[in-house]
């Protein structure tokens, strides 16, 4: 009898290019993309990616720089952040500018 535990070998649920690294670090590439996945999805319009190949960005929003730029929690960790809404905000509205529709927008934070 085994374990009990079975692993996935494929995921629909992430861009392939956000699924790239858990597959590679935690799963040893035994995980893939379902095929509808991998069809042609281009860039969103309006965001200057910096790798066409790669539609994950990390952006940097600087040091905060007064107290009511974040808000903690007793613990200490932040649960919100004015300078990385702001700068999100600003990202969507010119993403929607260039012809991007707002139902083809996921936020995960």
């Amino acid at each position: 009898p085994g374990s009990g535990f079975v692993l996935l070998d494929e995921q629909r649920r992430m861009h392939p290019s956000i699924a790239e690294f858990p597959f590679e670090f935690f799963y040893g590439g035994g995980v893939g993309n379902a095929v509808e996945l991998t069809r042609d999805r281009p860039p969103m319009p309006g965001f200057p990616w910096p790798s066409p190949s790669c539609q994950v960005c990390f952006v940097d929003c600087g040091p905060q720089t007064r107290c009511e730029d974040s808000h903690a929690a007793s613990d200490g960790r932040s649960h919100a952040n004015l300078k990385e809404a702001t700068a999100l905000v600003a990202v969507l509205a010119h993403c929607i500018a260039a012809g991007t529709l707002a139902a083809d927008i996921a936020v995960v934070t």
